[in-house]
């Protein structure tokens, strides 16, 4: 009985060191598309009245993330993302999806172009 326990012990240990080494150390390589996504930059922040005259219209002239991230503040961000969201079907969103990924490789080959020259 004891001998089993002790097998047991030492396997439970050995199990979690190796998901330790697996989720902490990054060995497995992830494919692309479940790599986080960069943060946004130097997206201008509009002023207070006019995200009150998108809040008062109910977002209908928010159109793309980068709409929602002009947004100052978390809860107006995140109120324009939910709706957004809500008045769009499943392909509307893996077309904001699509052409937000499309708006960061436009800009990352600009700032190539800049940078080269």
């Amino acid at each position: 009985m004891r001998r089993s326990l002790l097998t047991l012990s030492a396997g439970f240990l050995c199990g979690a060191a190796a998901a330790f080494a697996v989720f902490q150390l990054d060995l497995i390589p992830r494919h692309a598309d479940q790599r986080s996504a960069p943060v946004i930059e130097n997206v201008p922040t509009m002023s207070r009245e006019a995200a009150e005259s998108h809040r008062a219209t109910r977002y209908s002239e928010i159109h793309s993330i980068e709409d929602t991230l002009a947004l100052p503040g978390d809860f107006a961000q995140t109120e324009a993302l939910y709706t957004l969201a809500g008045r769009s079907d499943s392909s509307g969103i893996q077309n904001l999806r699509r052409a937000h990924n499309d708006g960061r490789r436009t800009c990352r080959v600009a700032m190539r172009a800049t940078m080269q020259s």
